[in-house]
């Protein structure tokens, strides 16, 4: 009953022996690029490092798709291991990340910090459409569900990508991850959006309406685009197909390019 009251509020109850084995540090040697992350919980340590096999495909093309001086935008950071992976190749560029849960926040700093990176950092915000609070919901694998309907303890300031893109300068490539939020990120980015930079999206089609899924692509404009997908659970990478993306109730993970005219 007690460990169900912390799980809502956030938190996991573990036993001392289970506590005494974190945090501990992973190093990764994986597509030419060498760093290091915390493995702070259970859930890094599941996603992280026991099934780290299911990150290979994403981790390769995104390997490709990323250059050094590449302006990357992430929006929906979790425990910072993409962001330490994205950092490594940036030798002229920068990082930005913004991550809702507070928790996912601190690890995903102490991340950055870990390795040492000098132009990456993290803001901890909700990521949306326009300036505002909003309510979310902490779970404990260090995610949160934005409250679209329902008021909730937990508040968060917002921050929309073309304000950030103002204040910290154009980027280059835009990354979400932000859990059926999709649309509402997607229309504080317009701006971002019509300088075509690079996308990698992971979209949440369970939890997004079907409206939503055609607001998003058009959002998007992919005619000017082209690149892969993988569609949950196989993480077997694809061309992009939007129509069997927009059609699909499982998660799919876009990766765009600017199509050169």
């Amino acid at each position: 009953m007690l460990n169900k009251i912390f799980n809502k509020l956030g938190f996991n109850l573990l036993s001392l022996k289970e506590q005494s084995n974190y945090p501990y540090q992973k190093k990764y040697d994986t597509c030419n690029q060498k760093f290091k992350a915390w493995i702070p919980d259970e859930v890094a340590k599941r996603w992280y490092d026991v099934e780290f096999k299911n990150n290979i495909e994403e981790l390769k093309i995104l390997n490709s798709m990323i250059q050094p001086e590449d302006r990357v935008l992430e929006l929906g950071v979790h425990y910072g291991f993409y962001a330490s992976f994205i950092s490594n190749h940036l030798k002229g560029g920068a990082y930005l990340g913004v991550e809702l849960q507070p928790k996912s926040a601190m690890y995903a700093h102490s991340n950055l910090s870990l390795n040492g990176f000098k132009n990456s950092q993290i803001l901890n915000a909700a990521a949306g459409s326009k300036k505002g609070i909003i309510s979310y919901e902490p779970f404990q694998n260090g995610n949160a569900n934005v409250s679209k309907n329902t008021e909730t303890d937990f508040k968060m300031d917002v921050v929309a990508a073309d304000d950030l893109a103002e204040e910290y300068g154009d980027f280059t490539f835009l990354k979400i991850d932000v859990e059926g939020f999709e649309l509402e990120v997607l229309k504080g980015a317009k701006k971002l959006l019509s300088k075509k930079p690079k996308l990698a999206i992971e979209l949440h089609n369970p939890f997004l309406s079907k409206q939503e899924i055609i607001d998003i692509f058009e959002l998007i404009d992919t005619k000017n685009y082209e690149g892969q997908m993988f569609i949950r659970p196989s993480y077997q990478m694809e061309k992009f197909d939007k129509d069997k993306a927009m059609k699909s109730e499982n998660i799919v993970n876009i990766f765009l390019t600017p199509k050169i005219n």
